[in-house]
């Protein structure tokens, strides 16, 4: 802020409430947005989550969509006057899971890169 900078930022959710991950716990990212409020520099543009490993394909999406209900709910609640929240879920093991529930941006690297 000192220096005139504005960022777009995401607000990870910690869906999978693992210790070893960052992120808010789904119960505290409505108070984590508000309290973003006071941050004129920081735009909140979206979500992202990254799930658990999970052994069947199916389990990955209950993480993903409980991310994408609280995004919606947060659009539509109008925090910080988001016009459509971009939502980033999913990695190379579990993309098809987390576009089938509302994703916009997957992380895929291992996916390219391995043989």
């Amino acid at each position: 802020k000192k220096h005139g900078i504005s960022m777009d930022i995401l607000c990870e959710i910690n869906s999978g409430r693992e210790e070893n991950k960052s992120g808010i716990f789904p119960e505290h990212v409505f108070e984590f947005c508000e309290q973003l409020r006071e941050f004129s520099s920081l735009n909140l543009k979206g979500f992202m989550t990254m799930a658990p490993i999970c052994e069947k394909k199916d389990d990955y999406r209950k993480y993903f969509s409980q991310t994408y209900a609280l995004a919606l709910d947060i659009w539509t609640k109008k925090l910080h006057n988001i016009d459509r929240p971009i939502i980033s879920m999913g990695m190379s093991g579990s993309f098809e899971e987390a576009i089938l529930e509302g994703a916009d941006i997957v992380r895929v690297g291992r996916g390219f890169f391995e043989k």
